[in-house]
């Protein structure tokens, strides 16, 4: 371990910028990379016959110094030499993996198999490939090289069909699409595209535990008759996010109260969702802790069918949902009022502004009173 006597002989222009404020561990690891990559006056036949410092370094320096690395410096540094190509393919470096920015490097279905799966296989457990144009050949290297794989971050993605595939196929024939399995995390909101990919999903969500999906999702498992089959496999679920399907209703979304292990439903901008499917997400899922249901077209009438004191709630949010007026929101408080586990209640907009005013507000603190709920905070 280096101490702060690690610093003399450092340039004056580095020890000016290691003050006092900067956490002991971010001055040594300062002090490692300028005392490596520092070049002392030497005589040039001096220099050309030692070897630089940064290469003396063991192996288990050079790893802890590669995992600060992003992932395009790292990226960098496997070109430098064959000791440091293979320590960058460690597996330590590549259990989770964010590609983000590398979405158009890798549009070539043959280019991403070869490169980025090769390097991550057998080793990485989450990945980010949002706004990725991922092919039919991608998700299959990914479900038969990534064994490990439990996080997949997929917003904003569009699948495509391999061009290879279109030609060979006939009409009236199925062709079979891989999807990892086994995933716990599984995020494909905002996406598009090839809708044998959602149904090949819709089979793969046995143990998922947080679930993200999109309209392209929704439109694909209705029209294969699917989505009774779906739900009915989301046995582990407890975070279902939903926000921003604007074709989804709640005709449909009320087969997902199955899902027992519930804990969290966002329907966030939903915005042809009533609020009718609340009362049998409080009925049969009894760990629900979290509903969140801003912007959705809730209206006095369903605002108040719905029997909140049975409900276990911690955060309720409603939020801009704008059809809700001063009267139903006055009815619906004290109702909300006897949640006795309630600590969060979001009201910000509702009504386009109108519904809650001073008078409300005094109503809801005397319910609160009234029933004990002293949780509210």
């Amino acid at each position: 371990m280096f101490s702060e006597e690690s610093m003399i002989g450092l340039p004056l222009k580095i020890q000016g910028k290691l003050s006092p404020g900067i956490p002991m561990a971010m001055k040594t690891i300062m002090c490692v990379l300028t005392s490596v990559f520092r070049v002392d006056a030497q005589p040039a036949s001096s220099r050309s016959n030692e070897m630089p410092a940064v290469f003396r370094l063991d192996e288990g320096t050079l790893l802890k110094i590669f995992g600060f690395l992003p992932v395009k410096d790292l990226l960098r540094a496997s070109q430098v030499c064959r000791l440091w190509y293979r320590l960058s393919y460690d597996r330590l470096l590549w259990g989770a993996v964010d590609l983000r920015r590398f979405s158009k490097s890798f549009d070539d279905p043959e280019k991403f198999n070869a490169q980025a799966v090769k390097r991550f296989a057998g080793n990485i457990q989450c990945l980010d490939l949002s706004g990725f144009n991922l092919s039919e050949e991608n998700l299959a290297a990914l479900a038969t090289q990534c064994k490990s794989l439990r996080v997949l971050k997929l917003r904003s993605v569009t699948f495509t069909t391999d061009p290879s595939k279109k030609r060979k196929e006939t009409p009236g024939s199925q062709s079979t699409v891989l999807f990892p399995k086994h995933l716990h995390y599984l995020d494909i909101r905002f996406s598009h595209g090839n809708p044998k990919v959602y149904r090949a999903i819709g089979k793969e969500l046995g143990n998922i535990k947080w679930l993200g999906l999109c309209d392209a999702f929704f439109r694909s498992i209705l029209a294969a008759g699917d989505l009774q089959t779906v739900t009915e496999s989301l046995k582990h679920l407890q975070k279902l996010d939903l926000s921003h399907c604007l074709l989804l209703k709640d005709d449909t979304l009320v087969h997902f109260a199955r899902c027992r292990q519930l804990e969290v439903l966002s329907v966030r901008r939903c915005s042809f969702l009533t609020g009718s499917f609340v009362e049998d997400f409080l009925e049969s899922c009894a760990k629900l802790k979290t509903l969140i249901l801003d912007g959705i077209s809730l209206d006095d009438e369903t605002l108040r069918k719905i029997t909140w004191n049975c409900s276990s709630l911690k955060y309720l949010e409603m939020g801009w949902c704008s059809f809700v007026t001063p009267k139903g929101l006055k009815s619906a408080l004290p109702q909300i009022a006897r949640i006795q586990t309630l600590e969060y209640l979001g009201l910000c907009a509702i009504g386009d502004g109108k519904a809650l005013d001073d008078e409300t507000l005094l109503k809801l603190a005397t319910s609160l009173v009234y029933w004990e709920c002293n949780k509210l905070k």
